[in-house]
């Protein structure tokens, strides 16, 4: 009989020991009153990045995603024409329009058919929906400016997205040929919580309209506007965190030098804020800026 290769035979005892090791059950005894070692409590902090919208999307409370209406080979994502019944209307980018420097672009919405039973406009899907909670009062903004010749009045309403129910509507009056932001305020009554929710802005005659920078944000941590999230902040509040780290690696340097995280593009009120284009393939708002992750 011919011998077996030395590397056969060292594979084969390897084998069976590591065969008979997996019978044994591990054990592991953690003796807590013990001390090993001393950390220093400044040591136990959090560490947050924007990376898969922790921060849009995730602990930043705004509810629509693409709130300034970049525009891609798609058209426009997240943001979809409205047209009940037999009205009419379509939307575009106009790079020729916007309402400051940095923000130099907007939505322009024709409508080029509607009424009162039949509106027209544009619904935004919101972060996977839009979570609405009953009893619950949402502030709601955009900048717009119109070419008609009169002020013009635009819908605002949350919808579920199942049944069509209109949750809670409010009408924004007052919109006139410069530039200028309208708030608004939507209360919801008794309805389920649910996740499957949108946001609609109509028209209830023809009209054409341009849009930008619309917001919409639930009740906010400690109250404060252009907030967080209260659960999520509330379960940070607790760890008791002796440090915070922001705004992160990757989404810090960015891809390429012009889009790097640039703080002071990050302060002021939220129409100069350009936003940046993030590490992970989506445009972050920059929202949550410099002082809003001081706060």
């Amino acid at each position: 009989m011919r011998p077996r290769p030395v590397s056969t035979a060292i594979f084969s005892a390897v084998l069976f020991s590591l065969c008979a090791a997996a019978q044994e059950q591990p054990v592991l005894t953690i003796h807590l009153d013990k001390i090993k070692a001393k950390v220093s409590p400044t040591l136990y902090g959090l560490m947050t990045e924007e990376i898969n919208h922790s921060y849009d999307g995730g602990l930043y409370a705004e509810m629509i995603q693409n709130r300034t209406f970049r525009g891609d080979w798609t058209g426009v994502p997240h943001w979809f024409v409205v047209e009940k019944g037999n009205a009419r209307a379509k939307i575009r980018v106009d790079d020729g329009w916007g309402p400051s420097d940095a923000l130099k672009t907007s939505l322009r919405l024709d409508v080029a058919n509607a009424d009162a039973h039949n509106p027209a406009g544009i619904l935004n899907d919101g972060y996977w929906g839009m979570a609405l909670a009953p009893d619950t009062t949402y502030q709601g903004s955009f900048y717009a400016k119109t070419n008609s010749t009169e002020a013009i009045e635009v819908t605002a309403r949350l919808v579920d997205d199942y049944t069509g129910k209109i949750d809670a509507s409010a009408r924004i009056p007052g919109i006139g040929p410069s530039w200028s932001r309208h708030s608004f305020t939507l209360k919801t009554g008794a309805i389920q919580r649910s996740p499957h929710n949108h946001l609609e802005l109509l028209l209830n005659h023809p009209a054409t309209l341009w849009l930008n920078l619309a917001s919409l944000f639930p009740p906010t941590y400690h109250a404060r506007p252009n907030g967080n999230h209260i659960d999520l902040m509330e379960k940070l509040a607790a760890m008791h965190p002796a440090f915070l780290r922001f705004p992160g690696g990757n989404y810090l340097e960015g891809n390429h030098i012009a889009d790097r995280f640039q703080w002071k593009k990050t302060i002021g009120p939220l129409v100069d804020r350009p936003g940046h284009p993030s590490p992970w393939n989506y445009y972050s708002s920059d929202g949550m800026g410099l002082l809003e992750f001081l706060e």
